[in-house]
């Protein structure tokens, strides 16, 4: 059958038969990942707390309020985090989706929201820091086990990480060795302050990267997660010069896992990304460098359905971090974690 083309069914439904007929489409839309304007956290009761509400967002100009709490979604009880961001990422752009609410009084609400796509620009500031964070909080190295690579692995990780959810950035520096000190100097704070573990992955080879090292980025994946809770929706990996490119394949390998890729002074000239974006596996790209190639590089992405975002940085040296923006990267990553 050809597009266009109309095709009739005889559809059964509540004991009546029905005749339909539906078109073929002639253009599928390419996916974009959907957006409300929440920061939510798990309630002590049951369902979802609203924490913030993004200004110029759908929420923004809606009836919710800080402190409410969701707790169903198109009458489906929201039982956890992953739950809803299911229920989100195939919304509908022009049907409201029908939010339960708790209000502070205890009264419950029916609150309707019509999702957006996901926002092109960087947030323009950090949401509150963790509640409760301890005052003598830090963030330790630990070795990472990546089996019979010869390829030396570590992550930063936050005292807070065994009692919390935490966020997960993986780095393929450019080849050679990215130091630990170096690292703790440019993401100790942040990774304490908002919950990330930070791992890197350095090169076999100082003088290269291998394709067989991409499968690194899953075994450190795994074994994160095998050790702490990680949350899914704050879930990354980061390249620095030549380690973009290992950064962008890494990531499109692990799609159903990683929602986010960073690349940082990559010549992306060349690059393609196969596949258009879609539900449940979406990935959001921040493009550092050289704004030209990238805003090319950007517009194929968002061809294709992705966001991706272009942050120009002068004098940026990729194996020299504290030449890198630091504070547009540390404010888009923690966006990931907005519904």
């Amino acid at each position: 059958l050809d597009a266009g083309e109309s095709i009739a069914f005889v559809v059964e439904r509540d004991g009546e038969t029905l005749a339909l007929e539906a078109e073929l489409a002639k253009e599928i839309p390419v996916y974009r990942r959907r957006y409300l304007g929440l920061r939510l956290k798990p309630d002590t009761e049951a369902g979802l707390r609203i924490v913030a509400i993004e200004p110029d967002s759908p929420a923004s100009s809606s009836e919710f309020s800080v402190g409410q709490t969701i707790v169903s979604c198109d009458g489906e009880d929201i039982s956890s985090e992953v739950q809803f961001r299911r229920s989100i990422a195939v919304a509908e752009l022009d049907t409201p989706l029908l939010l339960g609410v708790r209000a502070h009084d205890q009264q419950q609400l029916e609150i309707p929201l019509t999702a957006a796509t996901w926002p092109m620009e960087i947030p323009e500031t950090l949401p509150a820091k963790a509640e409760n964070e301890a005052p003598d909080a830090t963030a330790e190295f630990v070795d990472v086990n990546v089996g019979d690579f010869p390829n030396k692995a570590y992550a930063l990780v936050p005292s807070a990480a065994t009692e919390r959810s935490s966020g997960l950035l993986i780095i393929f520096p450019e080849p050679g060795n990215l130091e630990q000190e170096k690292l703790r100097s440019a993401w100790g704070q942040f990774a304490i302050d908002y919950g990330w573990i930070v791992a890197v992955i350095n090169s076999g080879d100082p003088r290269r990267w291998t394709g067989e090292e991409l499968q690194l980025a899953g075994r450190v994946l795994g074994r994160m997660k095998n050790g702490y809770d990680i949350a899914p929706a704050r879930t990354a990996i980061m390249g620095l010069g030549v380690g973009g490119r290992m950064a962008l394949m890494a990531a499109n390998m692990q799609r159903d896992k990683v929602n986010a890729v960073v690349v940082i002074g990559t010549d992306v000239r060349r690059l393609r990304i196969r596949g258009r974006n879609s539900p449940l596996q979406s990935l959001d790209y921040l493009l550092v460098g050289n704004a030209e190639p990238l805003r090319q590089f950007a517009e194929s992405l968002t061809d294709s359905g992705y966001a991706a975002i272009v942050t120009p940085a002068v004098g940026l040296e990729p194996s020299k971090l504290e030449t890198h923006p630091q504070q547009q990267m540390e404010r888009w990553l923690e966006g990931l974690a907005r519904y």
